[in-house]
């Protein structure tokens, strides 16, 4: 019988705003796709961040008025890896690591109880592809949800809680998993799971905008971790007990 992985804690980190920024990779590869398909006259609009991306395929055709656009969701899907692919490879130098995130995933890494995942509204190959073009190690999240593991955004704590509990056991306690997140989406869907939320205002919303719905954590960026690693500690010392 495989032993038991020690992980007190669970770090989920979203990606796009949160990790990275693709300097407009992702909307570009989006909206090229979706004219591909759907023709040149598309417009972009109607975009929520921090859908999942087949809800912003659905928000983009309400938006031009196009009918059952689910029909042509498949040829959609393909074209769209395709051309992130290409975008991310010919805008290599305007991809960001966004501040302090490569030095707290190095200490979140080597930290004897944490388990590090990823939580985002992209499509598995899309968010492998921009995890990489960041210089990530994939290996490095041992949890991982996308996209395609959810109808909404809500869906994807509830998979990661259940993939962190096929990992680590049957004890693990969803009061010591975190959110790391740049939307209001992030917010919304730990509370929906009863997860701890770490807003970082990184992304397309200010700290205003982000007080508003109240997370439990809240910081410009993320140079300085001290305050999350405090709340591991904390995780950690209970989890003893």
């Amino acid at each position: 019988m495989t032993a038991r992985i020690d992980h007190r804690s669970l770090v989920l980190f979203d990606i796009d705003g949160t990790l990275m920024i693709t300097g407009g990779a992702t909307s570009r590869a989006i909206l090229r796709a979706f004219q591909a398909i759907h023709g040149d006259t598309v417009e972009w609009g109607g975009v929520t961040v921090g859908t999942l991306d087949p809800q912003i395929y659905e928000q983009l055709a309400k938006y031009n008025g196009i009918e059952s656009p689910g029909d042509a969701y498949e040829a959609y899907r393909e074209r769209y890896l395709k051309e992130l692919a290409a975008e991310l490879e010919r805008a290599a130098s305007d991809i960001t690591i966004l501040p302090g995130i490569a030095s707290l995933l190095k200490l979140l890494h080597e930290r004897e109880h944490v388990t590090l995942g990823l939580l985002s509204g992209n499509l598995r190959k899309a968010a492998m592809l921009k995890i990489t073009a960041a210089g990530f190690d994939p290996t490095w999240f041992d949890v991982k949800v996308f996209a395609e593991d959810g109808v909404t955004r809500d869906d994807l704590p509830h998979a990661a809680l259940k993939q962190w509990r096929n990992l680590v056991g049957p004890t693990v306690d969803p009061c010591h998993a975190l959110i790391v997140g740049d939307t209001p989406r992030d917010i919304q869907c730990a509370r929906a799971a009863g997860i701890q939320v770490f807003s970082v205002a990184t992304g397309h919303y200010t700290l205003d905008q982000l007080r508003e719905h109240e997370p439990d954590m809240l910081l410009a960026d993320l140079s300085d971790s001290s305050s999350l690693l405090s709340l591991l500690d904390h995780f950690e010392d209970s989890g003893l007990r």
